[in-house]
């Protein structure tokens, strides 16, 4: 099972910039993506977690959130078809 081959994995972002501009820019911005996979009956239970947001980054958490449920639908449809 996937799950017990990996079960906790972090990724760090230092001065992430999403696009061009001064608006798309989210300088500074530092996070940390936490996916933890835990063995349920008959699966695995995928959680994602992003922390490390300021006030100030109210428009790159934004972002992100849309960013996260496109690649977690994704994700869904991808491991539906492997069982």
């Amino acid at each position: 099972m996937l799950a017990s081959a990996f079960r906790r994995r972090r990724a760090s972002s230092d001065g992430l910039r999403a696009g061009r501009g001064a608006r798309a820019r989210a300088c500074g911005l530092k996070t940390v993506v936490t996916w933890t996979l835990t063995p349920e009956a008959g699966g695995t239970r995928v959680r994602m977690e992003q922390s490390g947001f300021r006030p100030q980054d109210e428009a790159a958490h934004r972002g992100a959130g849309y960013g996260w449920r496109r690649l977690v639908a994704g994700l869904e449809c991808v491991a539906g078809e492997l069982t």
